[in-house]
């Protein structure tokens, strides 16, 4: 006697919850099943708007961590899935939630005004694109490169109380953990 397996049904997946705001990075880790041979490949493609993209020509999805790869370009997505199981069963899903990215650097704005050849007051501001601004932080670094103070703009910008020349960096960070870094 021999036993002879007939698998019919198609592989099936669970999504985890995604983040609610905006994020640099979705950890997107699949749940997969297929009763009786197996998954043999997912696919994945993030999609804009109401229109079902292609899937690519290619599995791309890491069988050995079933990780989806977060898109580089900021947005709002869906995820759209296809799992193939071994005997060439196969199934689509639309995951039911909206993965919002944002991998734009916050764009930082500076001036000051001087008096008399010196500095008087620095002027510093940020805008975020998508997550918006989280803080803008100033350092103070002396001739030896030495960090002399430090603070957040939004307290204000303080001067060191030492004559000498300073170069001033700033970091805007916005809330999904993109920073930008400037030289004043």
């Amino acid at each position: 006697g021999r036993n002879v397996c007939i698998d019919t049904k198609a592989p099936a997946v669970t999504f985890p919850e995604a983040q609610a705001d905006w994020a640099k990075e979705h950890k997107v880790v699949l749940g997969t099943t297929d009763n009786i041979s197996g998954i043999k490949a997912i696919y994945s493609v993030w999609g804009v708007g109401e229109e079902v993209p292609a899937y690519p020509v290619a599995p791309n999805v890491d069988l050995s961590t079933n990780t989806v790869v977060t898109p580089e370009v900021s947005g709002t997505y869906k995820l759209y899935v296809k799992l193939e199981d071994n005997v060439g069963n196969t199934s689509g899903y639309v995951a039911p939630y909206t993965y919002m990215v944002d991998a734009d650097l916050p764009v930082i704005e500076k001036d000051y005004t001087t008096e008399e050849g010196i500095v008087n007051e620095i002027l510093v501001s940020a805008t975020d694109s998508h997550s918006g601004v989280e803080n803008i932080v100033y350092r103070w670094i002396n001739e030896n490169g030495a960090e002399v103070l430090n603070g957040n703009v939004e307290d204000g910008i303080k001067k060191p109380t030492s004559d000498g020349e300073y170069t001033i960096i700033l970091t805007a960070t916005d809330k999904a953990g993109n920073k930008t870094e400037e030289l004043f």
